[in-house]
């Protein structure tokens, strides 16, 4: 039997509310936490994935949240292939 299908803005949906929900526990926080609506883009290669995990590296500091907030997620792969992430 094939897993019921569901929509992807139903699927994201649920991420961006757990997250949330998880933001704020440890934040402190309430309120409104995502934009209304989503920005989706193919990443294209390895540059523009790099470029783009800075960008989300940086969010948390421009947001003015401490740096164990928010821990970064990097996949330990990435990391043995000599890509270094630093995020302030």
């Amino acid at each position: 039997m094939l897993p019921k299908e569901h929509p992807l803005e139903t699927i994201i949906g649920s991420w961006k509310q757990h997250a949330a929900t998880r933001i704020h526990q440890r934040a402190g926080t309430s309120g409104n936490l995502w934009q209304d609506e989503a920005f989706d883009r193919i990443i294209r290669d390895e540059e523009h994935l790099y470029r783009v995990l800075q960008y989300i590296g940086r969010n948390p500091q421009k947001a003015g949240l401490p740096p164990d907030i928010c821990p970064l997620w990097v996949r330990p792969e990435w990391e043995a292939l000599g890509w270094r992430f630093e995020f302030t």
